[in-house]
């Protein structure tokens, strides 16, 4: 009687790799809403802080743990550069945090406002 050794294959899955973009990120002052459409993600935000506030609407590609997000609706209205129009959003702890990185000036918000950083605190995953 032959015996047969067959190799064990076996099959590591990356934590990282399995996770995804939650629907909804905020803090206290802040809410944003994502939603997968094919390749890309739809993306809506109301935002406050220190006083004043603002929204945001778009569509973006995640490159990494990176989200860019670009408003071409008022882009198309107020013209301007591409940067003015484009929110980044960075992910971490698998997806369980957000922190916004770059936002639009917030030109509908009546005042100027710090929306990065120090600005908006942490976001935590919340669907």
């Amino acid at each position: 009687m032959k015996k047969y050794i067959f190799p064990a294959v076996l099959l590591f899955v990356s934590i990282t790799a399995c996770a995804s973009i939650g629907s909804a990120y905020s803090s206290k002052t802040t809410v944003v809403k994502i939603k997968k459409v094919g390749n890309q993600y739809q993306v809506s935000a109301d935002m406050g802080v220190a006083g004043c506030g603002g929204s945001f609407k778009g569509k973006g590609v995640l490159n990494g743990m990176v989200l860019s997000v670009f408003d071409a609706q008022t882009a198309k209205e107020d013209g301007g550069d591409r940067n003015e129009y484009t929110m980044k959003i960075r992910f971490s702890d698998n997806f369980s945090k957000a922190k916004i990185i770059h936002s639009p000036g917030m030109y509908y918000s009546g005042a100027s406002c710090s929306f990065t950083d120090g600005g908006n605190p942490n976001l935590r995953r919340i669907k």
